[in-house]
Formats: C-alpha cells, sequence, structure tokens
C-alpha cells in the first residue's frame, strides 16, 4: 500500500458515433457522463462510479472523448442506455451538450451531469443524493466554489426538469463549445450556467457551501476539493476524491498519503482501483510556478483553510476571524516578495507590444 501511495506524487481523435439501436426511453432520472482517457481505456474505478449511479436510478449516456475498444463498449451495455463517441473538442460542455442535442426530449425527470474527474462513490451515493434533495431546490451541486464568481462545480450537477427542459439551460448547451480555449469553457460554461440560473430566479443548493467556512474562505477562495479533500469526505458528506489532485497535486496539499486510511474506511474496493489508475496515468512530477516560494505559500494557505474550517464547526467563529487576521499578516509580505497585491493581482500590469498607453 504504502509504495502504491509513492507512486502517487511521483491520440485525442474519435469519430462521432453512438451504438445503434440504443436510446434513452421510459427514463425518469437521466445522468449524462462525460468521459476521456488518454490510453482510450474505460478505467476500473469509472466503471464503479457507473454501476452506483444505475443503482441509484439513473438512465446513463456515456459520451467519450476517446477511442474506446469493443471490449469497453461490451462492458458498457449492461450500465447504458447510450454511449456515443466524439471528437476530443470542447471538454466536458462538449461532451454533455452533445448528449443533451440527442437525448433532451427523452428526458422525463432530473438530469445529471457528472464526469471521470473523480474516483468514487466514497460510500453510499443513494444516502448523499437523499441529504442533497432533503432541501428542495431547483439545481442541486455538491459543491459551491467562489473562485472567480459563485457557482455551483459542475462535475456534479444534478438539475430538476423544470431547469433540465428550461430555455436557460438549453441555451447554455447550445454555445460551440468545441471553438473555445479551457478558460473559456470554463467560465461560459460552469461559471456562466450558475450565473443564468440564478438571474432566472432558480434556487440552488449545494451539500458544501462556498464560504463556509469562515471569513478566509470569503476573502481568499480555495478549490475545497484539494486542501479540503479529507473534510469533504468525513465533514461536508461529498463522497468524491478529484483525480487531478492525486495524480498532479497542484497546490501541493501535503497529507495525501493518508488517503487510502479514509477511502478503505468507507469503500475500501475502491483503494485498488484508484492505485492502479495512478500508477498507469501519473505524470512526471509537475512542477509549481515559483518553486519553493509558491509551495510554501500554497501549503500555508491549506493550513490555514483547515483550521478555519475547523473553528467553525465547532462554533469558534470569534477565532477563525483572528486566524484570518493571522493569515492576512503572512500574506502581505508574501504577496510583495512575488510582486503582488494582498488579494494576489499584480501590482503593476505588464505592458503587451500593442498596449497604446502614455509613457
Amino acid at each position: 500500500m504504502t509504495a502504491g501511495v509513492a507512486n502517487w506524487f511521483d491520440k485525442r481523435r474519435a469519430s462521432a458515433m453512438t451504438i445503434p439501436g440504443q436510446t434513452v426511453t421510459g427514463a425518469d432520472d437521466v445522468c449524462l457522463f462525460a468521459h476521456f482517457d488518454r490510453d482510450d481505456r474505460v478505467d476500473d474505478h469509472v466503471f464503479c462510479y457507473l454501476e452506483a449511479l444505475q443503482t441509484a436510478g439513473f438512465r446513463i449516456v456515456f459520451v467519450t472523448a476517446s477511442q474506446i475498444s469493443s471490449s469497453d463498449r461490451q462492458r458498457l451495455a449492461p450500465v447504458c442506455d447510450d454511449v456515443i463517441a466524439r471528437e476530443n473538442r470542447g471538454l466536458d460542455f462538449g461532451s454533455w451538450s452533445e448528449a443533451y442535442r440527442r437525448h433532451r426530449g427523452s428526458i422525463k425527470g432530473r438530469l445529471l451531469l457528472t464526469n471521470d474527474s473523480v474516483y468514487g462513490p466514497i460510500g453510499n451515493l443513494g444516502l448523499t443524493l437523499q441529504r442533497l434533495l432533503a432541501v428542495p431546490a431547483d439545481v442541486y451541486g455538491l459543491i459551491e466554489c467562489n473562485l472567480t464568481a459563485p457557482h455551483l462545480q459542475s462535475w456534479f450537477l444534478l438539475l430538476e426538469n423544470r431547469v433540465a427542459q428550461g430555455d436557460v439551460f438549453a441555451a447554455v448547451m447550445s454555445q460551440p463549445f468545441a471553438q473555445m480555449t479551457k478558460p473559456d469553457i470554463v467560465v461560459a460554461g460552469e461559471i456562466e450556467l450558475s450565473r443564468r440560473l440564478v438571474a432566472a430566479g432558480y434556487r440552488l443548493r449545494a451539500l458544501s457551501k462556498a464560504g463556509s467556512g469562515g471569513p478566509l474562505s470569503r476573502l481568499f477562495p480555495i478549490h475545497p476539493m484539494h486542501p479540503l479533500w479529507r473534510e469533504m469526505i468525513q465533514g461536508e458528506g461529498v463522497p468524491f476524491l478529484k483525480v487531478e489532485l492525486l495524480r498532479d497535486n497542484p497546490t501541493a496539499v501535503a497529507d495525501l498519503v493518508d488517503v487510502p486510511a479514509v477511502v478503505s474506511s468507507h469503500a475500501p474496493d475502491l483503494v485498488p482501483m484508484i492505485e492502479r489508475h495512478q500508477a498507469r496515468t501519473r505524470r512526471a512530477h509537475v512542477a509549481i510556478e515559483g518553486s519553493t516560494l509558491r509551495r510554501r505559500g500554497y501549503r500555508i494557505r491549506a493550513w490555514f483553510a483547515r483550521h478555519e474550517y475547523r473553528l467553525m464547526r465547532s462554533g469558534r467563529v470569534t477565532e477563525s476571524y483572528l486566524a484570518a487576521a493571522a493569515f492576512l499578516l503572512l500574506a502581505v509580505p508574501y504577496r510583495l516578495v512575488r510582486g503582488q497585491r494582498p488579494d494576489g493581482r499584480p501590482w503593476r500590469r505588464q505592458r503587451g507590444a500593442d498596449d497604446k498607453c502614455n509613457p
């Protein structure tokens, strides 16, 4: 086990087709599942997730941007109502929009958007859905994030039928994601979808709300599924781990050695699936921009995020404000060294070749 954990640190084409004769008929709740694998495989942990979704009552439309094998197609057949292969353009929103275009008329119940960017479920998905749906809303997500703007993260997004069949959602899904860059897709898809739904009067709900950790989380937003991965599973009841966290660890999270113990306490069969997938897909060490200084900055921010989370969970609100003040005392000189304002923006905008301004 230890050797496997240690390893965690250390063709993009497909023809547009669908398996003949497979359609979503008589379905109530439908899941559009976006998949991509650089080795053109459907991994065991993906099948684990698909089977949990099927058990939870979803009819699944599986959309892959890889050239998966015939054996994987055969293995998908009992689990999925439709398997669509498409060109690898537009990322997950490109896949979801294609599946939505084909199957919109067959969706009679709720619509779930999800993908293979997570390991899970780490526990009982059905119980998670019960908790999520316990408070009535129009759109449900597991994580609300404040990065860029408040929004529900799209890797697990559940829409009531009135939303899934509504004009707002249809308009977002009709955008030309295949022609966009990744940053544009994040804004036009994930962030803009939440903004438009709220503007239209829909109620959004998440198991883990942005800024619920306290003042520091509101002032300095983070991706909670990275530094707070343990708290998301054990405290917030979010039964997933991000693949990127274990594969790349882009924010230098220090306690990933504890992942197997945490996962095995809820889903022991998932641990070897994660280890095998990480062994196959792990990349060479991903250098963090800014080297040691930036890595230390990430770890300091992660420590404060976890500390603040625990203070808020225990009702020690005043102490959370003191912790935020302490972080600011550390953040200001750190940002100055890096040539940034305390909020992370550069002190001076670098002039480009096309900038027209007075000297």
